[in-house]
């Protein structure tokens, strides 16, 4: 795919842009989608098996099944499908996903030729990248949760990474697996944020963000647009 000069110039101008039908759902992400039920069988296998839950929810389609199941078994699984190790306390039994078809996804040639056309041919992936299975906050037991499964509080990756990287030009490439609406939690960003560089970081005093590094309400801008 090849963007148009108004794709760049509103990423310039406002520090994001919205791209559509940039995956194939066959090549790029139904594999990942058949990846993840491989993961939550397994998950569930091992929680009946371990007497936690009364029933393994075959039949039920992939949301439904994780949720009835997180919230009977009360169990930990957004690291059993993260992309990435935790930040710390890593074990030898730490779980974290690194499938063919999640790796596929990373490399699609259909999503580097557009990254490209951003921070040009020399790219990397960095581990700030995650997979986040969030389930509605009212079903979701207080052993469950996670930073992987919790709210995003309003922030900048440039907030969470080390300061070598503050002269790479890195990109955010957000995308969603199910319906993304404000009703359900979609992304939101700052327009033109990306210009004034490093805001304040601290630690979120809300409890459903489990306390994660985010930017204080004082310094939010009111400029948020949903995506």
């Amino acid at each position: 795919m090849v963007l148009d000069d108004s794709h760049l110039d509103q990423f310039a101008e406002e520090g994001y842009v919205v791209v559509r039908d940039l995956h194939d759902w066959d090549l790029d992400l139904q594999p990942v989608q058949d990846e993840y039920d491989e993961i939550l069988d397994r998950l569930i296998t091992k929680w009946h098996a371990d007497g936690r839950l009364s029933s393994t929810y075959a039949g039920l389609p992939f949301a439904d099944r994780l949720m009835r199941a997180v919230a009977e078994s009360e169990q930990q699984y957004g690291f059993d499908f993260d992309i990435s190790l935790p930040q710390a306390n890593i074990t030898d039994d730490t779980p974290m996903h690194h499938g063919p078809a999640v790796f596929n996804l990373l490399r699609s040639p259909r999503l580097l030729d557009v990254v490209q056309q951003f921070v040009g041919p020399e790219i990397y992936s960095n581990p700030v990248q995650h997979a986040r299975i969030k389930l509605p906050e009212a079903t979701l037991p207080a052993t469950s949760r996670s930073g992987l499964s919790a709210q995003n509080a309003l922030h900048q990756d440039l907030g969470v990474v080390i300061d070598e990287a503050d002269e790479t030009d890195t990109l955010t490439v957000w995308f969603p697996m199910t319906e993304s609406n404000l009703e359900n939690g979609c992304l939101t960003v700052v327009p033109g944020s990306h210009r004034e560089g490093l805001v304040l970081h601290c630690r979120s005093q809300d409890p459903l963000t489990l306390n994660q590094s985010c930017i204080p309400p004082r310094l939010r801008s009111e400029n948020q647009v949903p995506l």
